[in-house]
């Protein structure tokens, strides 16, 4: 199709010209003017027109060329965004962000206790009091998965008495020294 775009227009073009030279040689022929000086200019003059137009249709190609394949990327981009990897890869995404909620807001808890040791039953009912007060919803708090990740993190502890959250700058210096290490 895009061949046919550029060759269709530039034979009809061509064809054009040469019947408008045709007539002007004819016309130089019969006014008598000079046959040599006259063709010489008739054949400048095809190939000038020629190699202009050859250059329009080559510009009109390479961006027509340009445009389509900005769409066939745009296409696939978003295509790959809709298709079973990427619903999978932006499952795994609100998996870990759903995951850092949960250790975000069982620290809070613990560090904002008034009290010096929360039990496991206490850090549940404080964090689902806190999310049903916030969103006005009644959510069931997964609270031994976010102290699993808390003791992973070596920023809360527990004992006989029940669990206790570092001060926040050391767990953030906790954090960021597990970090690097693991770097």
């Amino acid at each position: 199709m895009d061949t046919g775009k550029i060759g269709v227009p530039t034979l009809w073009g061509l064809v054009l010209l040469a019947l408008k030279l045709a007539k002007s040689l004819w016309f130089l022929t019969i006014l008598g003017a000079i046959k040599f000086f006259a063709s010489f200019l008739f054949v400048i003059a095809i190939v000038i027109a020629s190699l202009f137009y050859g250059i329009k249709s080559a510009f009109s190609y390479t961006s027509t060329k340009r445009r389509y394949q900005l769409d066939v990327a745009r296409n696939l981009y978003f295509k790959n965004l809709g298709s079973n990897l990427g619903a999978l890869l932006r499952l795994v995404d609100e998996a870990e962000q759903q995951e850092a909620c949960k250790v975000i807001l069982a620290f809070y808890v613990l560090s904002s206790s008034t009290s010096e040791f929360l039990t496991t039953e206490q850090i549940d009912q404080q964090a689902e009091l806190l999310l049903q007060t916030l969103t006005g919803i009644e959510i069931d708090f997964d609270v031994e998965d976010a102290l699993r990740d808390l003791v992973g993190l070596g920023v809360v502890y527990s004992s006989s008495e029940g669990w206790k959250s570092l001060a926040v700058e050391d767990a953030i210096e906790r954090i960021s020294e597990t970090r690097n290490q693991r770097r």
